[in-house]
């Protein structure tokens, strides 16, 4: 073996562990073990398995590029076991990864044969290390821009799908490039780029894709949100006219409730006078009004729901007519809490129910609490929670919460304890 085919072999080695950094470095914040100490892990396997191959002076019957993929393999393998991430997930990352590093053997194999073929390694160093040079922060954050995008909408599904893409490109790569013929064209080399290409494009569409759908939900989202709107309000005209009515009884039967306690009065009948009040006392519907319009349209809708849902419904509102939000943010915010914990409702025995509203406002702050019982089942996403309806627009409440509260520099923070959940969000600190 000459210098250069050692050479040749130490910067593949070094290559293949710095690829392998891109899976921790993008996923750093949901690793079982510190980045850092992965970065040097995998330098250290990948060197130390050279070494090992240097030093049985090869393998009978497998070449050195064979070797590599047995050891990328088990990175892989380790990778699995270390990152916290869904498997398909994490395996797009990977193929991801070895579409570019296939792309860069393949221009390294060509120039060598081409340009160089009695050289061992020196061509293939100098080339793959310009391209690695030129390309791996752009490739890296286009990697993470893929991620980042894809993860708000995509499920295992989809991962998978663009993993069979990326894997198809490497093993199609595999079969018709390696190794290089020493006659190899520059068209074969043209052919391979527009592969890679393609897969490119094939990502971009699929990016492009989501993010259609996703504003279709949001549309749609929107739309409902609008019909709920105009929903709301009719209940809470609807409820202040059956107030109006309920006064204007009250006052006709007040000489009534007057000459009954009279009586009892007269009469010395402490008891019964008590229980006549506390009789009375039972038969008002107490309705809250804050006086502010839309949190009112908002608290009347979803308290005569959740009577018609059977559950049990407490309030201790103290919100002014004006606060820091516009109306259709506050019923972006008090609507989708509310929706949620009333959703979750359904998953639980009757007997169980209950949601307990807290709000306290004035122009400058705002403090909203919605507490919920819950069967202790979450359905999350990327660390997000999503409710259990079906369709599409899952998970969107939410987001348009958070989205709300960062608008005016405000939180949202969501809790799960036992069977109880809980939504906060407080605006104007």
């Amino acid at each position: 073996m000459n210098d250069y085919a050692l050479c040749a072999m130490l910067y593949t080695s070094a290559q293949m562990a710095l690829l392998s950094c891109i899976r921790y470095w993008l996923y750093k914040n949901n690793l079982r073990v510190c980045a850092a100490r992965m970065y040097f892990v995998l330098f250290a396997i990948s060197f130390a398995a050279t070494g090992l191959w240097l030093a049985a002076g090869g393998i009978a019957g497998i070449s050195f590029s064979s070797f590599r993929i047995c050891v990328a393999l088990f990175m892989f393998a380790v990778s699995c076991l270390i990152i916290k991430e869904p498997f398909f997930k994490h395996t797009y990352a990977y193929s991801f990864i070895m579409v570019y590093n296939t792309t860069i053997e393949i221009t390294a194999n060509f120039a060598q044969q081409r340009f160089s073929p009695g050289s061992r390694g020196c061509i293939y160093v100098l080339t793959a290390f310009i391209i690695v040079a030129v390309s791996f922060v752009p490739a890296v954050r286009y990697l993470k821009r893929i991620v980042e995008r894809i993860s708000e909408a995509a499920n295992d599904r989809l991962w998978g799908w663009l993993c069979v893409i990326s894997f198809s490109f490497v093993f199609m790569n595999l079969l018709l490039t390696f190794p290089m013929p020493r006659d190899a064209s520059l068209r074969a080399l043209i052919s391979r780029y527009l592969m890679f290409f393609g897969v490119i494009g094939m990502y971009a569409a699929t990016i492009r894709m989501l993010e259609t759908m996703r504003e279709a939900a949001m549309a749609k989202a929107q739309r409902d949100l609008a019909g709920k709107r105009v929903a709301m309000q009719q209940s809470y005209y609807d409820r202040m006219i059956a107030q109006m009515d309920e006064v204007r009884r009250a006052r006709h039967d007040q000489r009534h409730h007057r000459a009954a306690m009279s009586a009892l009065i007269k009469e010395g009948d402490l008891a019964a006078l008590a229980e006549y009040i506390d009789a009375a006392a039972r038969d008002e519907d107490a309705v809250p009004v804050t006086g502010n319009f839309a949190a009112d349209s908002i608290l009347l809708y979803y308290i005569d729901a959740a009577k018609a849902l059977d559950t049990r419904m407490e309030t201790d509102l103290a919100i002014g007519i004006k606060t820091p939000l516009s109306a259709p943010d506050l019923c972006v915010v008090l609507g989708n809490l509310l929706e949620n914990a009333l959703e979750a409702q359904r998953y639980i025995a009757p007997e169980s129910r209950y949601i307990r509203v807290v709000a306290r406002g004035d122009e400058a702050r705002l403090t909203l609490a919605v507490d919920n019982r819950f069967d202790g089942v979450l359905k999350t996403q990327n660390g997000a929670y999503l409710s259990r309806k079906e369709g599409s627009e899952h998970g969107l409440g939410l987001s348009s919460v958070k989205a709300v509260c960062e608008k005016y520099g405000g939180v949202l923070q969501l809790e799960a304890d036992g069977g109880l959940f809980m939504a906060g969000v407080v605006i104007g600190l």
